[in-house]
């Protein structure tokens, strides 16, 4: 899926999205679908056009012996989208941070509860403070370096912080993640941890392995039941 992303105009893409997704219709919920920012960016500004009711261009027929999706078949794709409860968001380019494509999620996935991120920045996920009401499983790989990136989105940008300097989590904070029960972060940067760990009541997993961890410190009063992976 990732050299398609890459290497094929947007109505091709769209057409391979439809037939691959209609090919595994009856198990939608357990595929995991990967993007890129760009071709998420691509079918919110598809289905806005089809929303307001604008017509398809013609001129892009001739580009592909691939038949372009009716009107019909885009609506089933985005019914399709709609009920995916996993997604993996990929850097566009491989081997390369994806830190300023900027990117929403909920007006095409209204249904997910499992976000992969591969090395995207966080912060370029417009709608993730709404996201964090209903993700239950997040992982994250070589994209952060401070768990606020994480655990406080739409605060300020801390990254050229040290992590024990991290604000404290406050009342709006709280009602974050409230149903995450696995956080993955392997691959990472991290270096310390600190107090917002308690914001994640609901987690039974959490895997830090692989990091560049120097210092716990501040969780005395962190009473999560946790399968704890350093290693």
């Amino acid at each position: 899926m990732q050299e398609v992303q890459q290497q094929v105009d947007g109505e091709v893409f769209l057409r391979i999205l439809h037939d691959h997704l209609l090919q595994h219709e009856k198990e939608l919920k357990k595929l995991l679908l990967p993007l890129n920012p760009s071709c998420i960016q691509f079918l919110n500004a598809k289905f806005r056009d089809i929303d307001a009711g604008s017509k398809q261009s013609q001129h892009l027929r001739f580009l592909s012996k691939r038949k372009p999706l009716t009107r019909s078949e885009i609506l089933d794709l985005q019914f399709f989208l709609e009920t995916l409860e996993k997604l993996r968001l990929e850097s566009t380019q491989q081997d390369v941070l994806e830190e300023h494509t900027e990117v929403t999620l909920t007006d095409v996935f209204r249904n997910l509860k499992e976000l992969h991120i591969d090395r995207c920045r966080p912060k370029i996920i417009v709608d993730l403070e709404e996201l964090s009401q209903s993700i239950e499983r997040l992982t994250i790989v070589r994209a952060v370096s401070h768990l606020s990136e994480v655990l406080l989105p739409g605060d300020t940008d801390h990254s050229g912080q040290v992590e024990a300097q991290q604000p404290q989590p406050d009342a709006a904070a709280a009602k974050r993640w409230t149903n995450l029960t696995e956080l993955r972060l392997p691959h990472t940067y991290i270096v310390h941890l600190y107090e917002s760990l308690m914001l994640l009541a609901a987690l039974t997993v959490l895997d830090l392995s692989d990091n560049l961890i120097e210092r716990i410190a501040n969780l005395n009063f962190c009473y999560i039941s946790v399968a704890f992976d350093l290693c």
